[in-house]
């Protein structure tokens, strides 16, 4: 199965989406966490403090390409602590927002690596993506009003962290320290492209009936005439007004999922958010060379001669 759709199921059945290579117990996105609220900015500016004047671990290295993290022998700040290392001049990170980053994480205790994208990328590392509202509260607020550019020191407590959670990396109660470099930005919630989208009108399938408005949750039925195709079958429902998606890019889009053996449903419109591809969405079947916008329908065979079908709402891309 192709990495997005591998990414939906995943990110469906766990309400997370997981960093590649990272494991969920120390990964800051495996925690489910709540959507940031209308009022996250002034959240933001109660616990986050963008000012701090006590000791910090030292941060070194080229943004992007290396990091370094020196500790501290110094009591830890009761706050989140978000320190602009290097000042970007790019586009500002809205609450809610994707971003595109590199991370390295160590405890403030002992300055001990949990995590890092640096670690993982060798001499080229790559960013990852993911959406802000599904990270730990301490991600959160300190990213949200950065900018596109920056580097950040952000020291997570507890309380906004992982609380008493304790994993095999991260003991219970820790005061944790990310060095993010954001590479860019993408808005996630705006899908009027979806309803400006220009229906195709392409024949579908035989045993296929989907209704619904675009830009709403597609219902997708199967009748008794069904029959699952030998290879992958892409359908083009609507075309978009917006850039063609290319094997770099990564991508925003809500999903219907249907398994035929059972004709269980699940879906992203239920709760109104999208999902973001943590990685690029490479040669993926009816993502790759659609513009966004765009609504496709995939049917993937698998064994004794059912399916799987994903109709696609392509939203966004990302090109860090």
């Amino acid at each position: 199965m192709k990495a997005i759709a591998r990414l939906f199921l995943v990110a469906i059945s766990s309400s997370a989406l997981a960093l590649a290579g990272c494991t969920a117990e120390n990964d800051p996105n495996a925690q489910e966490t709540n959507t940031p609220s209308a009022d996250a900015s002034a959240a933001a500016e109660t616990v986050v403090n963008r000012d701090y004047d006590g000791p910090l671990p030292e941060v070194g290295g080229e943004f992007a390409k290396s990091v370094s993290v020196k500790p501290v022998s110094a009591q830890a700040p009761d706050t989140i602590v978000a320190k602009t290392v290097i000042q970007g001049d790019g586009e500002e990170v809205p609450s809610g927002a994707a971003v595109a980053i590199h991370y390295h994480g160590v405890l403030w205790d002992d300055g001990s690596i949990f995590d890092s994208t640096f670690e993982r990328g060798g001499e080229n590392p790559q960013p990852v993506v993911f959406e802000l509202g599904r990270l730990i509260e301490g991600w959160q607020l300190g990213l949200a009003g950065q900018h596109v550019g920056d580097r950040v020191e952000l020291v997570v407590p507890a309380k906004w962290g992982y609380g008493d959670h304790a994993t095999e990396k991260i003991p219970a109660n820790s005061t944790l320290v990310f060095v993010i470099d954001i590479t860019g930005v993408m808005q996630t919630s705006d899908i009027s492209n979806l309803k400006g989208a220009t229906p195709t009108n392409e024949a579908l399938p035989d045993g296929v009936s989907i209704t619904g408005e675009l830009g709403a949750d597609p219902q997708l039925e199967l009748s008794d005439g069904y029959k699952a195709p030998e290879a992958i079958r892409v359908t083009v429902l609507s075309t978009g007004t917006g850039e063609k998606i290319n094997e770099a890019d990564y991508v925003a889009f809500h999903a219907t999922l249907m398994e035929t053996s059972s004709k269980s449903k699940r879906v992203t419109w239920e709760n109104g958010e999208p999902l973001v591809s943590p990685q690029p969405v490479g040669d993926t079947p009816g993502v790759v060379g659609q513009t966004l916008g765009s609504r496709v329908m995939v049917e993937t065979p698998v064994a004794d001669g059912e399916s799987q079908i994903i109709i696609y709402d392509l939203i966004s891309a990302l090109r860090p």
